[in-house]
This record gives structure tokens, sequence and C-alpha cells, in this order.
């Protein structure tokens, strides 16, 4: 420890921030030549990170999105426990990551740290008689460290500063979406219970998937209603660049100019942009992996299935005439959260044209689905025809049945439509339409930007959005009439009161008898 004011002041700069650490000792840690740098990504994240931890009075939650071997690991698996539990001995860090083995590794580099610079830095050593590596606890002090895989046993244990860093291990596992929904539900049933008042969760995580752990956090923060943990969301693409590419508002968080590398050891002084290591890798992977594990975003700009530059719009008042009419329901039943509801109505032209005319997408219990389907077919009228999805473990038609038989809906032509394969291959006629632009959406409708959103997220590689139920009910309908022939659908009130020629040849042009007086 210092005895003068010089090495007092020496000493304080050593151990002000967990990157002072790093730079101090880098080479130490990691090996001769390798010399820790704080790039301008970890700086920000820094800012927020420190206070968080180190305030008591109110819960914190912050998250952390990162291209791969940037350095968030070596920060917040090493630096950052290393740095609380040597100022702060007595607080409980736990530490998790995808598995047990990675995450006790994690742990041991900690407990080395403590034992080699500990005495030196804050005066600490690490407990002889609790010194596991995925396990350990500072001597004199109540604080240490607990490092799990997640899934493991915390129950009993409590942490005032939890750290998930990276739970998902490689692609099989993004997309399963079972694996998905075990991290969620280990989350809000241990993870979350847990953290003590006044502590901090960090997730620092590599995006793998729309529903991974930070997706599914973010989503669920992002709900109406939501008055839950706020997470302060950091998010730093490998290539600075629009989400959107008409994006005229949009700012980076790092303040580069579109097409800028992120800084990190990859990053070489005045190299050219093109043979900066990230365009290199994004020339040589998929796109949709760069997007996810490079750009921080689970979803590609170009590419997948719908292409949103392939949709074609319409004002609802020059909308052509219809051949035919159908609504699809995916009738899912889940009041305040779950699956949605969905009813997509579908129009084709003559000329085959697709027009998605409307979709009614809500949360509802089962009674006040069928309220909704028997409204919205008032209003579609008769000649708009309904399918109803049949689910495959049989009870569909036993729905499909009990609609039929409903007498608010005797006249209407309803049947079901069965679900067969895959979603991504149901969608490929779908999809077929739409990169041949022959489908078209409203201007200026409430629902079009969250459908249009949905589609930009389904790759047609098994990896595809949380919720694709509006994909799935436009898909049966393209289904259901791709084959048809031409069905005349005319309303006689158009005509009503109009017996001039000029009315009459454009009913006989409707119904294909142009020519014939």
């Amino acid at each position: 420890m210092p005895a003068t004011t010089t090495e007092a002041l020496d000493h304080a700069e050593k151990i002000a921030l967990p990157s002072a650490i790093g730079l101090w000792y880098g080479s130490k840690i990691w090996g001769s030549g390798n010399h820790y740098q704080v790039d301008p990504w970890l700086a920000m994240a820094e800012q927020a990170i420190v206070p968080a931890v180190t305030n008591k009075e109110f819960e914190s939650f912050i998250m952390l999105n990162v291209p791969p071997q940037c350095g968030k690991t070596s920060y917040a698996g090493l630096l950052l426990p290393f740095w609380i539990l040597g100022l702060f001995p007595d607080t409980r860090v736990i530490f998790i990551t995808y598995s047990d083995d990675y995450s006790k590794g994690r742990g041991a580099d900690v407990r080395n740290l403590m034992e080699t610079y500990g005495p030196e830095l804050f005066g600490l050593d690490v407990d002889p008689d609790f010194r596991s590596a995925g396990d350990w606890r500072i001597k004199g002090h109540r604080g240490g460290m607990l490092s799990v895989g997640i899934g493991s046993q915390i129950t009993g244990r409590s942490g005032d500063i939890i750290i998930i860093d990276d739970v998902i291990k490689n692609a099989e596992e993004a997309a399963s979406a079972a694996a998905k929904r075990k991290h969620l539900a280990e989350y809000d049933g241990t993870i979350r219970t847990r953290l003590q008042p006044g502590g901090t969760i960090i997730i620092t995580a590599t995006r793998w998937a729309e529903d991974d752990l930070s997706g599914a956090l973010q989503e669920r923060q992002n709900a109406p209603e939501y008055d839950g943990d706020r997470y302060e969301v950091y998010s730093f693409p490998a290539i600075a660049e629009p989400e959107e590419e008409d994006d005229l508002d949009w700012e980076d968080p790092l303040g580069r100019v579109e097409g800028e590398p992120l800084q990190c050891r990859f990053t070489k002084p005045g190299e050219p942009a093109a043979r900066n290591h990230f365009n290199r890798v994004r020339r040589s992977i998929d796109t949709f992996s760069f997007s996810c594990l490079y750009q921080q975003r689970p979803t590609a700009r170009k590419g997948g299935l719908f292409p949103k530059h392939n949709w074609r719009w319409y004002d609802f008042a020059d909308k052509p005439y219809m051949d035919e009419v159908m609504r699809v329901w995916d009738l899912a039943a889940t009041e305040n959260g779950g699956d949605w509801t969905v009813g997509a109505k579908v129009g084709k032209t003559r000329d085959g044209e697709w027009y998605v005319l409307d979709v009614v997408r809500e949360r509802r219990n089962a009674n006040d689905v069928r309220e909704l389907v028997r409204a919205t077919a008032k209003s579609d009228g008769y000649l708009c025809k309904i399918r109803l999805e049949e689910s495959r473990d049989g009870a569909g038609k036993s729905i499909v049945a009990f609609y039929k038989t409903d007498a608010q809906l005797a006249g209407y032509d309803i049947d079901g439509v069965r679900a067969e394969g895959q979603k991504e291959s149901r969608a490929v006629p779908y999809s077929t339409l739409q990169n041949g632009n022959h489908v078209w959406l409203p201007n200026d409708t409430p629902w079009t930007d969250a459908f249009v959103d949905e589609h930009r997220q389904m790759m047609g590689d098994g990896r595809r959005p949380r919720h694709d139920d509006q994909i799935d009910t436009v898909a049966y309908a393209v289904l259901e009439m791709v084959d048809s022939g031409p069905v005349i659908l005319m309303d006689p009130y158009d005509y009503v009161d109009n017996t001039s020629q000029q009315g009459l040849n454009a009913l006989w042009r409707r119904l294909g008898l142009a020519g014939r007086r």
C-alpha cells in the first residue's frame, strides 16, 4: 500500500476505474505485448456502469450489446468484478454465462487476480478456506464471487452485483426456441429474484436472435403499460449505419459517420474502411449472421423472405376491384400477453395483384375472440370468405365446427385451413409474390409498421420473428387463393338506379362479358 503522497496518487490512479487496472496491469494479466486499450464504446459504457454499481440506493439494470472479441468479457468478466470486490469487499458478485465450465474459468481468473494483485492494490486476499474456482470469498469479509452456467443452482444465494455474459453458446442454441424460453424463465424465476435491494444487473451479450435474452427483455419493457425494471441499453454495431436505409435522423451513439468501423483491437489507425476487419468479416459470412453478431440487430436490412423495398403501396380510395377477398384468422386466445389473435384480410385482382386490405391484431380471451370474429365479419360483409387456422393437435376441427354453427355467422363462407409443413414453406408462395412486387400495402394505417417489421425478420433459414402470426395468416390466404380461378364479387348496390349503357358496360366487363348487347 502507498506510503507517500506521490505513491498515494499513483495508487489511486491505478484503481480509479476497472479500465484503469487494465491499463496499468494489462501486459501482466494477458502477457507481454498485450497492452490494454479503452476503446470509445467501453469508455461510454463504463460511465454508466461505475455509478450503477457504486450507488446502493436503488436497483440498476444495464445491457451492453457488443460484437465478438471486442473486449466485453475481459471487462465485465474480469476487470469489473475484481475492481468491485477490491473496493467493496463485502459485495456478493454472481457471474453467469452459458456453461458451468466457462463460468468457473472466469471465476478462477478473477480469483487469481485477487491473489496476485489484491494485497498490493486493495490490501485484500482470498479466503484460503473458500477459494474454489466457482465460489470463492474475500478473507475477513462476506463478499466474494459465485460463477455458474445459466440454469445452475443459485437458489439460496444472493447477489449485490449480477453479471450475465453471453448465455447463448452457439448458432444451434440460438435457433432453439426451447433454449431461449429456458433462459428467460431462468431469469424470471431465479436470477432476478436473487438481486438484493440497491443491487445491479449487467447483461453483456453478442446478439444472436430477436428473442434471445436481451431481445426478450427489451421487447417486454417496450410493451404498453409496462411498469417493471428498465434496462439502460447500449448497443454498439461493428459498422456505423442506420437500421433503416431512409432514416434521416440517424445518429451513431459514438458519433461515427456512416460506414465507420467500431474502434477496437482489430482497428488499425489509418486503415481504409473497406479493408477493416469488420468489413472483411461482412464479406465472408452470411448477411443474417453479420447483422446479429456484429451489428447487434438480429434482422438484416436487406434480404430475407420479405425485403422491405419490395412492398408496393396504395391508397384506400384508389384500390382496384378484387376478384376474391378472404380473411384468415389465427385464433390464439391469450389475454394481456402471449400470442396474438390475428385476422388478415387479403384481396386478389384479376391481373394477379395481391392487396393486404386489413389486419386485426389483438390479445383477447376466448369469449372476446369470438365477439371479435363476429364483429369483423359483419364489417367485412358476406362476400369476404372466412378461414380459420386449424392446429395440428386435433382441436382445430372442433373450433371450425363451432364457428360454422354460430347463428350470428350464418350465411358466411367459413372453413378451416390446416397447418401443414414448416412456416417458412407455407410462406414461400407469398414471399415469391412479394419479391416480384405484386403485394400491396395500404398507406397510413396504424398496423403497417408492425406488419412490415415482422416480415423483415423472416429470414427463411429457420430464424424467424418471435411473433409471426401476421405472416402466417396472409400466407394461408395466398395458398387458398393462388390456384383459384376468378370469382366475381360484385356489390349490387353499385348498380342500383344505374341503367345507363355506361353502367351496363362496366358490369359486363366485370363479369367477363364485354361486347355483349
